[in-house]
């Protein structure tokens, strides 16, 4: 019997966006989802990925709909995992997510791809969608928006010197990272501590 009361918490916790999984979890026939898309009560945008039809899409379901699109490994990176993090309360123009190189989903408007393999300490899920982990989201930002990243979120005790290096060491073949490379040994000497950067 479908579980509709189960289908809207978890649209709801998802800023209105789902997928094909999702429905079938809640015991939702291909019948019903497939009234339900001709209705327009739902919006599929791509193949297994839907998202209520009375909600105006914003930043948020537009992240989410950039990683479900992207491919099922894929995740928020950069500076739009900074602000998914609550670092910033300003989303970037252009959402950036990474995945892993292989088969992946069609294009998605106003999306930046990277493909490349995510250690597993450096991935997380922050309301329900895969992210990169705090040390890493911040390096990959500073590359992007500025060391200004970097300087603040070390501030705000958002992640740690420690944290920083170590993410740096496990990904230092990506792109950028000759930049975050420079960055992180300024911090790393001294040159920019974070007892520094408090004066």
């Amino acid at each position: 019997m479908p579980d509709f009361t189960r289908f809207r918490e978890l649209v709801a916790a998802r800023d209105g966006v789902f997928t094909s999984a999702d429905v079938s979890a809640c015991a939702i026939s291909p019948d019903e989802a497939f009234r339900r898309v001709r209705s327009g009560e739902w919006i599929r945008v791509s193949r297994g990925v839907f998202h209520v039809g009375d909600r105006r899409l914003d930043d948020r379901m537009r992240a989410r709909i950039a990683v479900l699109c992207t491919s099922p490994r894929a995740a928020l990176c950069s500076e739009t995992a900074y602000w998914w993090h609550g670092f910033t309360t300003k989303a970037p123009k252009q959402i950036h997510v990474v995945t892993p190189q292989g088969r992946h989903g069609r294009p998605v408007d106003g999306v930046r791809i990277w493909h490349r393999t995510v250690a597993p300490p450096d991935l997380t899920e922050v309301d329900d969608l895969r992210v990169t982990e705090k040390a890493l989201t911040v390096l990959d930002a500073a590359v992007d928006g500025g060391s200004r990243l970097l300087d603040s979120a070390l501030l705000r005790k958002y992640t740690t010197v420690a944290d920083v290096v170590d993410a740096q060491t496990r990904n230092s073949g990506r792109r950028g990272s000759r930049r975050s490379r420079e960055m992180v040994a300024a911090i790393a000497d001294g040159s920019r501590s974070e007892r520094g950067l408090e004066l």
